[in-house]
């Protein structure tokens, strides 16, 4: 449940982180508008212009990995600030420089480290009290980057990319609406869609448009219910089971296979009660088959059996909701 003072906390931290990243992105996208002045002021060829304006762009790009591996061991929270105030030197420097190109080169290439480094995350903060169930898509560029922060026991997390280095245009948004409420991403037949079954399909359908388009792909997808911050990718599935295995622990999908936005007939007449003895039902059957190489033969189609016959009873009791 959350507190008053744990409110009040949440959103004195997104305040200053929001407040901190549009100065700091301002500051980064500064030399931009200055462009078609300092053209002008000092006589700049086209190419001169651009490569001014260019400087924080690139230099920015290749500055995200000693400041991204400074960030991962000492954390935004202490990153954020010291870069933001190391910066304000050559912000100011800027008024002062602006009659000679080179200074401006050397000065773009110290700004553009102001966005090396994200803000603390204040939605951990936020989702911190919750206890219920939350699905979190997040269909952004540099999407995989929000995965560690926000998995968590009874999580789903769904973003476009594998990381935050993921920086172009990402579709995966668009395919993934498409597939939430379409039978044609209903891998199993069930006549419903479910959030596995449109991430696996969103994600096939965005390999296709590259492939199509003749274009190396620039986002990979990754789904994460089980709470260990890794994420899995689609091609890690045949069907709706994952067909590879981590290191550690299992595969997600499972959770999110059970999470229908649109469901069937079927599935609308369980009474929450009977949807949550499913859910348990199919955890256990999935968990047996994990399990079918270790046991005998025969216990484990006895179990196995067992299973789906209370499985088959929950569904005829159901059928007096109708």
């Amino acid at each position: 449940m959350t507190t008053p003072a744990t409110s009040r906390g949440a959103t004195l931290n997104l305040t200053v982180a929001t407040i901190g990243f549009l100065v700091n992105f301002w500051a980064w996208a500064l030399l931009g508008p200055l462009g078609p002045g300092l053209k002008e002021k000092l006589g700049l060829s086209f190419a001169a212009q651009s490569l001014l304006v260019a400087v924080p762009v690139l230099v920015g790009s290749l500055g995200r990995i000693p400041v991204g591996a400074l960030t991962d061991k000492f954390g935004g929270r202490v990153m954020f600030p010291i870069v933001s105030l190391a910066t304000i030197v050559p912000v100011l420097t800027l008024a002062y420089v602006q009659s000679s190109y080179w200074a401006m080169i050397v000065v773009g290439l110290t700004v553009s480290v102001v966005v090396d480094v994200a803000p603390p995350e204040p939605e951990t903060e936020w989702l911190k009290p919750a206890q219920r169930p939350l699905i979190i898509v997040n269909t952004a560029s540099c999407s995989g980057a929000f995965i560690k922060p926000l998995s968590a026991a009874n999580r789903i997390i769904v973003t476009s990319t594998r990381s935050g280095n993921e920086i172009n245009f990402a579709h995966f948004g668009e395919y993934m609406a498409e597939s939430i409420g379409s039978l044609e991403a209903d891998l199993d037949k069930d006549e419903q869609t479910s959030l596995l079954e449109a991430f696996l399909m969103a994600s096939r359908r965005v390999a296709d448009f590259y492939k199509d388009e003749g274009r190396l792909a620039t986002e990979h997808s990754l789904i994460d219910d089980n709470g260990d911050g890794l994420g899995t990718p689609a091609d890690w599935f045949k069907g709706v089971r994952a067909i590879k295995k981590p290191e550690k622990g299992q595969a997600d999908g499972r959770r999110a296979h059970q999470i229908h936005l649109i469901s069937n007939a079927a599935d609308q007449r369980l009474t929450a009660e009977q949807r949550a003895r499913r859910d348990e039902l199919e955890t256990q059957i999935n968990n047996l088959r994990d399990r079918k190489g270790k046991i005998a033969k025969d216990a484990y189609y006895r179990e196995l059996e067992g299973l789906l016959l209370q499985m088959a009873r929950l569904y005829e009791e159901s059928e007096a909701n109708k």
